[in-house]
Parts: structure tokens; C-alpha cells; sequence
């Protein structure tokens, strides 16, 4: 039985602001939703008609600061050069990944992170990118606590800038998740699944991938916790969505489908766990033949 992962996140649309003004001011219509401190550094999301989208403070609510009240945060030319030796050390660690080398770039990866930590500061998307990044390969390494402590922190930073709803910091949560039920805390691992796949049926619905794909991850859950009826009716209720949404032959789709015949072996159900795999198996492939054809 198998467990889907999503996507490591990339770093948010927008610009970091600074507040100018003393203190700044967020707004909901005409409503002040909250004064800001001069200096404050603030997500821009987007900006329309001379005003910046940005999150309040330590709150799940998002307003506008008028253009006149906060600055851009230029880059200088030192830093420029720093985010260039960055994407080198990208390019380096993708062909250290590709030769399979992850030992290795793991140590890029923590070279490149100090970097994005000097030129964004410690509280930004692309910090949290890059330590999605590095807990990513930490934990194909077996390094289970450490990814979780770089999940941990990654989860913060966009919890701070982005909000609790935002669409990448429910992949970290999911990521989170995932990690939690690799170390074994599959009870830990349930209540942040199910958390997380509440909030992605609110934000993104039933039918986008990252939520089916967290649908896929619960069930996995409630197979370890012995719940296999629970697990049963996740993994077809999953199932069915990803043959309308995916097709029939995309990987996940497949994976669900082996993972329900092994929900249904637990159950008892031999027969339906051997038509399902072998009707698995034929798909697996038929799109193995296609691809080579």
C-alpha cells in the first residue's frame, strides 16, 4: 500500500513589502483591519488600482495597505549576485538528484538554504520552498526526524506570510502528514490529515488533485491504524473521483486502486483484491506499452 506526495511547494506569487508609513494601515473596504508598525514586512499577494493585498498579522484575514504606506524590498546588487549563485546551486543539486547522488545534495541543498536565508531573511516563501526542499530529500535519506523539523519550520513561515488557507502551505501540512506517518505516529499523522483535508475540500474542492491526493494519504492512515472499513470507504469514495478527474491510467489513479485491493485483502475480500490487482496490473501495462510505443 502506497503514499502519494504532493508536490514540494514552490515559492508564492508576489513581492515582500515593507511598511513606511507610522503606523500602516490594512483595510477591508473603508474598515481598518489593523495598524501595522513602520518597518513591518508584509506579503504583497497583488496589487490593484495603487493598493497591496496582504495578510493581517497573526490573523486568517486579508485586507489592503494603500501603495503610499509601504515600499518594495529592493534587492541589492551584492544579493543579486548571491540569488545567482543559488540557482547555480539548483542546477547542481537537480543533476546530483538525477545520478542519484541525494547524500550529496542534500549538502547543496544546505548550502543554497543559507543563501536564501541571507538575501530573504528567514521569514519568506522561498525559505520555506527550500527547506520543503531539503526536508523532501532528508527524508528519502531515512532522516525522519530531521525532514520533520524542516517541515515544522517550513509550515511556520508560511502559516506567517500566507495564512493558514493558503493552497502551499496546505501541501506542506500534507507533506507534514505524510512525515508524521513515516516515523510512525500514524494517530498524529490521522488528526493532521484530517485537519488539512477539511480545509483543501474548503479552499480548492473535492476534485482538486492535492486534495484527492490527501484523500489517498488518510486512507493510508486508517489502513496502518488497522481501520480498514474506514479505510475501504476513503480508497473507493478516492478512487472514483480520480477516474473522473485523472483518468484511468494516471499513476495516482493506479496507486489508489492497488492500495484498495490490499484494504480489501485486510477485509477479507480476496477475490474483489484479486480481480482489483489484476485489473491494476493490465492497466500498468497497456500505459507502459503506450509509452514505449
Amino acid at each position: 500500500i502506497t503514499c502519494l506526495g504532493s508536490t514540494v511547494a514552490s515559492a508564492a506569487d508576489g513581492i515582500m513589502i515593507r511598511v513606511t508609513a507610522n503606523p500602516g494601515q490594512i483595510k477591508g473596504g473603508t474598515e481598518v483591519l489593523a495598524t501595522v508598525p513602520k518597518g513591518t514586512r508584509l506579503w504583497a499577494f497583488e496589487v490593484k488600482d495603487e493598493w497591496a493585498k496582504v495578510k493581517v498579522p497573526n490573523k486568517e484575514r486579508k485586507g489592503w495597505i494603500h501603495v503610499t504606506q509601504a515600499e518594495v524590498i529592493e534587492q541589492s546588487e551584492a544579493q543579486n549576485v548571491r540569488v545567482k549563485e543559488a540557482f547555480g546551486l539548483t542546477e547542481r543539486i537537480e543533476k546530483l538528484l538525477a545520478e542519484q547522488k541525494t547524500a550529496e545534495a542534500v549538502e547543496v541543498i544546505h548550502q543554497s538554504l543559507v543563501i536564501v536565508r541571507e538575501v530573504f531573511g528567514e521569514v519568506h516563501p522561498t525559505v520555506a520552498e527550500m527547506l520543503e526542499v531539503l526536508g523532501t530529500h532528508q527524508l528519502a535519506l531515512g532522516q525522519f526526524q530531521e525532514a520533520q523539523k524542516q517541515c515544522r519550520s517550513a509550515l511556520a513561515i508560511q502559516r506567517e506570510v500566507l495564512g493558514e488557507k493558503h493552497p502551499e502551505t496546505l501541501s506542506l501540512r500534507s507533506n507534514r502528514a505524510v512525515g508524521l506517518g513515516d516515523l510512525g505516529d500514524n494517530a498524529a499523522a490521522r488528526t493532521l490529515h484530517e485537519q488539512t483535508l477539511a480545509l483543501q475540500r474548503e479552499v480548492l474542492g473535492e476534485k482538486h488533485p492535492d486534495t484527492l491526493i490527501s484523500m489517498n494519504n488518510l486512507a493510508l492512515v486508517l489502513y496502518r491504524l488497522g481501520e480498514y472499513s474506514a479505510a475501504r470507504t476513503l480508497n473507493e469514495q478516492t478512487l472514483a473521483l480520480q477516474r473522473e478527474v485523472l483518468g484511468e491510467k494516471h499513476p495516482d489513479t493506479l496507486i489508489s486502486m492497488s492500495n484498495l485491493a490490499s484494504v480489501l485483502g485486510k477485509l477479507g475480500d480476496n477475490a474483489a483484491a484479486r480481480t482489483l490487482n489484476e485489473q491494476t496490473l493490465a492497466l500498468q501495462r497497456e500505459e507502459l506499452g503506450e509509452k514505449q510505443g
